[in-house]
């Protein structure tokens, strides 16, 4: 019975994440054309995070914090035309790290994801203290 019950809710996660992902496709496909660097980094992020074998790679510490990582992409779309020099920036800072991650699911991508909330979406609140730093720290491990 418990298995079953972990199971639904599992399920229900993910239903939710695929269901946060398409209703971002839209705004993304329209930001592309103005802001094609910001377009690419999501769509990369989301094509990431839901790698082959996305459900078994998420560590299941990280599992809570997907929607909010999706929560995240959401509002950083938001805010880009407000300030896409800002967004620019911290994209170089991602691009330089996200290109070093060995495979979607390796520990330091989930840094990088708390880095992504910190740089976008402040309220949302990053585990821990992500930076630049530690990030690449943790891909070099």
């Amino acid at each position: 019975a418990e298995f079953g019950q972990e199971a639904a809710r599992r399920l229900d996660d993910i239903c939710g994440w695929l269901n946060a992902a398409m209703s971002l496709r839209k705004p993304l496909e329209g930001a592309a054309k103005s802001w094609p660097d910001a377009a690419a980094d999501l769509r990369q992020q989301l094509q990431s995070l839901f790698a082959p074998g996305f459900v078994a790679g998420i560590p299941e510490e990280v599992w809570p914090r997907v929607s909010l990582y999706l929560k995240a992409a959401a509002i950083r779309l938001e805010r880009l035309p407000h300030k896409p020099q800002r967004d620019l920036d911290a994209n170089r800072q991602i691009g330089a790290l996200s290109s070093r991650l060995p495979g979607p699911f390796h520990p330091a991508r989930w840094l990088l994801e708390e880095w992504r909330i910190t740089l976008f979406a402040q309220e949302l609140r990053a585990n821990g203290s992500p930076t630049e730093a530690k990030i690449a720290a943790a891909i070099d491990s």
